[in-house]
């Protein structure tokens, strides 16, 4: 991983960071799929950013057979990392490193909205499309348990535990039960009412102040 060669750091100055699609679809590497604007002073600091996709087979059909949800994109979140962070430091015993844990969830709280704007692939947006996000806890803002942030062997993140994430998106896990303990509820989620669709482009966009949620749109 080279972050300074991805262009996903970003600090004080603001910048706009560039996810690209690298699948075997998109060979010359070119296809843009989120754009993530940050304005000038929404940060303090320097920091990391990554995004993620997730998605299962079970859980799609949990959510399809428990609430008749069927969703239109994949769940998608962010994780940012401070640019001084010691990637190398989880393999030690001690995970604590400059006040973070880091085998739990980084949460980070902006000075000023960020602007995402998702390109769907898979699926034509439809003025009737819901966006939602579901609750990702800080660490130990839950009584019930934090998420795990999983690593490769390089030491570079590869998103939140896929079990933790299934269960805050059926419900299974909540403020209340600890995970995989609950039973089904959508107690997580909060409609995103303040969002633009673009048919014309297939696209979706929307602001966000932290990196505390999960996003999903529904048809």
């Amino acid at each position: 991983y080279n972050y300074d060669e991805y262009n996903r750091i970003a600090g004080q100055e603001g910048k706009s960071i560039v996810f690209i699609d690298y699948s075997e679809d998109y060979p010359d590497s070119s296809v843009v799929f989120l754009t993530l604007e940050i304005p000038p002073n929404a940060l303090d600091s320097n920091y990391i950013f990554n995004m993620f996709e997730f998605s299962d087979s079970i859980l799609t059909n949990e959510l399809d057979n428990e609430f008749e949800i069927r969703n239109s994109s994949e769940f998608f979140y962010f994780v940012a990392i401070p640019e001084n962070f010691c990637f190398s430091c989880m393999f030690y015993e001690d995970l604590e490193q400059n006040g973070f844990e880091t085998n739990h969830h980084f949460s980070l709280i902006a000075a000023k909205e960020l602007i995402v704007t998702y390109k769907l692939s898979n699926y034509t947006v439809k003025a009737t499309d819901k966006l939602y996000r579901i609750k990702i806890p800080k660490t130990d803002e839950w009584a019930t348990g934090n998420i795990w942030l999983d690593w490769n062997t390089q030491g570079f993140p590869t998103g939140y535990n896929k079990a933790g994430l299934a269960y805050l998106i059926n419900g299974k896990w909540t403020i209340d039960f600890q995970s995989g303990t609950g039973n089904y509820s959508l107690n997580n989620w909060e409609e995103i009412v303040d969002f633009q669709i673009n048919e014309q482009n297939n696209t979706i966009i929307f602001n966000i102040l932290d990196m505390d949620y999960a996003y999903v749109l529904i048809h």
